[in-house]
């Protein structure tokens, strides 16, 4: 009666009694079955109308994918429910996330309410209420897990021992896709193909994966004479046929041409709208800072840095997420730059460390998005996999782009910098951003900093990304005593005034702050180590600042060997460079010959 396609299964349990690819909604034909099969289980098929979200672990399932929709649910067993769910006009594949659960579609099937499970007890409805409608939104999300977890199942699969045992739920078929698709060499007919496969199945899997399925997938795939190419993902594709012929629908019109909206920025020059933005920078130097003013200046609407050009454009909300950081902390940037009043009124919502992690592509942080800003704070803590694979950056790029979609006005990510960047003497795209450069390609844009003082929380910033339009020219922050004072950094050199960027050597950290010090005390005479021991730094940072300001040789050893200020050995200057001698390399019996001392 509700609509739902059916087919018996075996008394207390699951296994079909009549194929899944031909259910019934047709009383006649179940009461037939009922009279042929009192006793059965009633198995309920995903087919052209409902599919069904199979939940093994609801705890788990709601802290890395999302909420359950309100719609029809039975329970299972304790904490697994199956979510009955209405197709919404798109084609939905069937998708696996073990060990947390599946969405059955393409005729795979759940056992239904009042069946009598294996262990004694009834499937009992839970929820008695229409079935809701399959969310575009949360398909995705399940699609991409299922798709994460696939792979690590192949990977896994990939340099498994002989005697692996795989059972039911721990991915049974990409594990007999990674073997079978071996199997082909060209000479073997079909029969030897699935005799072969068989054996591994029968041997590796517990329980076996049904004939039905080896076989399917020894015609569609092994008898070929190309290798084995895993059939590609359809993402919400409609279900209707399409006429190739009616091709010109695809592309934009000149009507749209002509109306189309200019360019728009959320804070002028500085954040675009609609796209990606990423600040770029080492750790420790002042980030999360400029992300905090940046949010500040949307939600208060003044002019960013009080910089008249960098004019804002009032946010709806702000969603500030930092995973990274516990509430503590967090809590205390929020108030050094007076955001309590907007944490007050809902305006800002932050999340941090001390909250259970979900992802960005979490329903539900996709409807809070609508019309609002979004910090990531960092990004790389919402990345899947590593920072230099394409791959998995393309994985994170549509989650960045979904955010968009779902309606946020813009997206700005926080994101290390290559530790060598500090050597350098500007600021760019390659070494301002660590990991693949498809972080930089989906950008609309990016700023790059570089703290130059860190008693004063002096920053350089300048834009390593401008997509359609001109930047300014790079400028220079101070954050102290300016943030604790007024709740906001001081512009201390405009764009267009900001000193020139100049290089470090060795570890920013290591003479910060000492460089004074240490040129008096290599003026009074004394050795590096002396030096170092002085300041509590490293030789090596001693040497190097010698070298930088040509002090090398201003000790008691250099000057005993008579070289004389400015020497260096690179560039040989004064007195002449000390010859080394050239190693000689003695044959055997010449050290043989050689008189002892």
């Amino acid at each position: 009666a509700r609509g739902f396609s059916i087919i018996p299964c075996e008394p207390r349990g699951k296994k079909p009694l009549h194929s899944p690819a031909d259910p019934t909604r047709d009383p006649a034909i179940v009461a037939a079955w009922a009279e042929r099969w009192p006793d059965a289980n009633v198995g309920v098929v995903a087919d052209e109308n409902f599919c069904i979200l199979d939940v093994d672990d609801v705890n788990a399932f709601l802290l890395q994918v999302s909420n359950l929709p309100e719609t029809f649910t039975v329970r299972s067993s304790e904490g697994k429910v199956h979510c009955y769910l209405r197709k919404n006009g798109f084609e939905v594949r069937n998708q696996n996330f073990h060990p947390i659960g599946s969405l059955r579609a393409d005729n795979f099937y759940c056992v239904g309410p009042e069946s009598i499970h294996p262990d004694g007890h009834r499937y009992q409805v839970v929820k008695d209420v229409p079935v809701a409608e399959l969310d575009p939104v949360l398909y995705r999300v399940l699609q991409q897990k299922a798709e994460t977890m696939k792979r690590e199942r192949e990977n896994r699969f990939k340099n498994a021992p002989g005697d692996i045992i795989v059972r039911d739920g721990e991915g049974r078929h990409e594990f007999l896709t990674s073997r079978g698709s071996k199997l082909h060499n060209g000479e073997k007919d079909e029969d030897q193909l699935f005799e072969e496969l068989w054996a591994i199945n029968e041997k590796h899997c517990s329980p076996p994966v049904d004939e039905g399925w080896v076989r399917r997938f020894v015609n569609d795939w092994l008898v070929k004479k190309e290798p084995f190419v895993e059939p590609p993902q359809v993402i919400l594709s409609r279900s209707e046929p399409v006429n190739p012929d009616d091709w010109r629908p695809l592309f934009h019109t000149w009507e749209e041409f002509e109306h189309a909206p200019p360019l728009k920025f959320a804070i002028e020059g500085w954040l675009q709208a609609e796209g990606i933005t990423m600040f770029g920078g080492l750790p420790g130097h002042g980030k999360t800072w400029v992300g905090m003013a940046t949010a500040k200046a949307l939600l208060t609407g003044e002019p960013l840095f009080g910089y008249e050009p960098f004019k804002v454009t009032l946010a709806k909300r702000v969603l500030y997420l930092c995973p990274e950081v516990g509430l503590g902390p967090l809590t205390y940037r929020l108030k050094k730059f007076r955001l309590d009043p907007f944490v007050k009124s809902g305006q800002l919502l932050y999340r941090s460390l001390s909250k259970d992690p979900v992802p960005i592509i979490d329903p539900r942080i996709l409807r809070a998005a609508e019309g609002a800003d979004v910090f990531l704070d960092t990004a790389t803590r919402f990345m899947e996999g590593e920072e230099n694979s394409a791959t998995d950056q393309k994985i994170f790029a549509s989650n960045l782009f979904l955010l968009l979609k779902a309606g946020a006005r813009s997206v700005v990510g926080l994101h290390h910098s290559a530790k060598s960047s500090a050597r350098d003497s500007y600021l760019s795209l390659e070494n301002a951003l660590r990991g693949s450069g498809d972080i930089g390609a989906m950008l609309s844009t990016a700023w790059g900093f570089r703290q130059t003082d860190a008693a004063t929380n002096t920053i350089h910033v300048a834009n390593i990304k401008p997509r359609d339009f001109e930047p300014c020219a790079p400028f220079t922050l101070q954050g102290r005593p300016w943030i604790d004072d007024t709740g906001n950094f001081k512009l201390l050199d405009p764009p267009g005034q900001a000193p020139q960027l100049k290089a470090r050597s060795g570890r920013p950290s290591s003479i910060a702050g000492k460089e004074e010090k240490i040129r008096e005390l290599l003026k009074a005479g004394k050795s590096y180590q002396e030096v170092a021991d002085a300041v509590a730094c490293s030789k090596g940072a001693v040497r190097r600042l010698a070298l930088t300001d040509g002090l090398l040789g201003l000790n008691k050893k250099a000057e005993a060997r008579g070289i004389k200020p400015g020497f260096s050995w690179h560039k040989p200057q004064g007195a002449a460079v000390p010859v080394k001698r050239k190693r000689s390399v003695s044959k055997p019996h010449a050290r043989k010959r050689r008189p002892k001392r």
